[in-house]
């Protein structure tokens, strides 16, 4: 029998271990991984990895640990092939069990997130200065069934499941009380199905709060557009990454740039703000391609873009065609214009092109905004 997901006092206790780490160097040091591939990533800073949905198979580890005396050497004691997800070393190599997915009716009877051990006056004040509004997260699909060439699952995996969503509003309206006041809808696929975002917009309307998501740009129409404004969504985010139709299909995007292009007006005419995030220098991607893109950035009705150059994922298509991890390589520069793999486009000349496009971008926003 599965144990329930971490409680209230036992999430107070693993608190409390947490802040007592750096003082006592019996205590196990454990760390929610992100990626299901790689089961050589427990350094020695760290005694176990969570890999996947750990929901479950966490808590009940961390009573049997804290039960057997909580200290390392109770490790081996314990039945870690029980545990889903866990990664060890034994005896030198890696010892891995492996992730589950939850079940639709797993996922209902779990309990909110555990917020009471967080500063949210800091928090609050840090949203507020960031985007003006005191923004929390809310995750309603767990899952996404696409194959982008360029990402990795890990966690959630292929097979999309839906919250539900009294549990999803019992979650909203906790936040409400603890002073937020929009909500960021987390989720990879929220809009994937429709019925479901429609009785979301339905309920989320009597909430008085603001929301914001992700978008595909495939599978959205006026009406549902208008619904969502109508019920509070304030921004809207698609991840469009090319105007170039050879890009996309490199990407396996299974998106055109006419779905993006119809998404950006519908979403636009709605009322609703709309961002867009690109990528640039895409393996096989020519210098032509990516001025496509940058044009195609600035001919849209966008209020926000962003321009990135690929983070090749370990557990993607695109990372294994890439030959895996070049260490040589500096992998800390995430979500900026440098390469971790070879290309064939200069750096200098495409962070300039970056620059270029956001000055432009930027100008024509602003006269926009001076506008009557």
């Amino acid at each position: 029998m599965r144990r329930a997901p971490l409680s209230r006092w036992r999430a107070a206790h693993v608190s409390h271990v947490r802040r007592q780490g750096t003082s006592c160097g019996r205590l196990l040091h454990l760390q929610r991984g992100v990626n299901g591939r790689r089961r050589a990533g427990v350094s020695a800073l760290v005694d176990v990895v969570f890999r996947g949905e750990a929901d479950v198979s966490f808590p009940h580890f961390v009573d049997d640990y804290l039960a057997a005396g909580a200290r390392r050497e109770c490790l081996d004691g314990l039945p870690l092939s029980s545990y889903p997800g866990l990664v060890t070393m034994r005896n030198g190599s890696a010892f891995a069990v492996q992730p589950i997915h939850h079940s639709e009716s797993e996922l209902a009877v779990f309990p909110p997130p555990d917020r009471s051990d967080f500063d949210h006056r800091a928090y609050q004040a840090a949203s507020i200065a960031r985007v003006g509004e005191k923004v929390a997260p809310v995750i309603t699909t767990y899952g996404c069934p696409f194959a982008c060439d360029f990402c990795s699952k890990p966690v959630f995996g292929d097979t999309v499941r839906h919250r539900d969503l009294d549990g999803v509003f019992a979650e909203i309206d906790e936040l409400r009380h603890l002073g937020y006041d929009a909500v960021w809808v987390a989720d990879d696929t929220f809009t994937l199905r429709r019925v479901f975002v429609e009785d979301f917009c339905r309920r989320a309307r009597s909430r008085g709060m603001t929301w914001s998501c992700l978008s595909r740009a495939s599978g959205v129409d006026a009406d549902l557009a208008s619904l969502m404004a109508a019920s509070g969504c304030s921004h809207v985010y698609l991840g469009l990454e090319s105007g170039c139709p050879a890009t996309l299909a490199l990407m396996n995007k299974r998106a055109t740039v006419a779905e993006g292009v119809r998404a950006t007006q519908i979403y636009h005419e709605a009322g609703i703000a709309v961002g867009a995030f690109f990528m640039v220098g895409y393996p096989g991607e020519d210098v032509a391609a990516i001025e496509e893109t940058f044009a195609f950035a600035l001919e849209l009705p966008l209020d926000e873009i962003s321009f990135n150059v690929l983070m090749p994922l370990p557990g993607s298509r695109l990372y294994e065609r890439l030959g895996g991890r070049d260490a040589t390589r500096d992998w800390t520069h995430e979500n900026e214009i440098t390469f971790v793999h070879d290309s064939e486009v200069d750096e200098v000349w495409l962070r300039r092109r970056v620059d270029e496009t956001l000055a432009v971008f930027a100008e024509r926003r602003a006269i926009l905004s001076a506008s009557p």
